[in-house]
C-alpha cells in the first residue's frame, strides 16, 4: 500500500510518501505501524525552515504541547524531543482513517481535530 496524500493538507504534494508491505498480506497493524513510523520521524532544520510561516507556527505549538503532556508522566524530568512530522499538522492530530486517492495512485490518510 503506497501512501502519497493527506486529506485537506495545503501542501502542493505530500512530502513524505511511504509504502507499507507485508509478504504474507497487509494487516491493520501493519498500516498503523507504517503511519506511526512515517510521522514519528524528526524534521531536519532545513526542511522546517522551508515550510510556510503558518506551518512552522503550527508545528512549534504542537511540539510544545506534546512535550508538556509527556512531561506530566515524570514532572521531575522534563520531556525533551525534537519537532517531528506529526507536529507539522498542529492541532489536526487524530487519525481518522484512509481511503484510495482520487486518481487511484495510492492511499490518502485523513487526520482530524477529534
Amino acid at each position: 500500500m503506497h501512501f502519497n496524500a493527506v486529506a485537506g493538507d495545503s501542501a502542493p504534494h505530500f512530502p513524505w510518501p511511504f509504502t507499507v508491505e507485508n509478504e504474507r498480506g497487509i494487516k491493520v497493524g501493519d498500516v498503523l505501524m507504517g503511519i506511526w513510523m512515517a510521522f514519528n520521524k524528526e524534521v531536519l532544520e532545513d526542511e522546517y525552515s522551508s515550510w510556510p510561516r503558518l506551518r512552522q507556527s503550527m508545528a512549534k505549538w504542537a511540539f510544545e504541547k506534546r512535550c508538556q503532556v509527556l512531561s506530566l508522566c515524570d514532572p521531575e524530568q522534563p520531556f525533551l524531543d525534537e519537532i517531528r512530522r506529526c507536529d507539522s499538522f498542529g492541532a489536526i492530530m487524530f487519525f481518522r482513517g484512509i481511503e484510495p486517492t482520487v486518481d487511484g495512485g495510492g492511499w490518502t490518510i485523513t487526520f482530524g481535530t477529534h
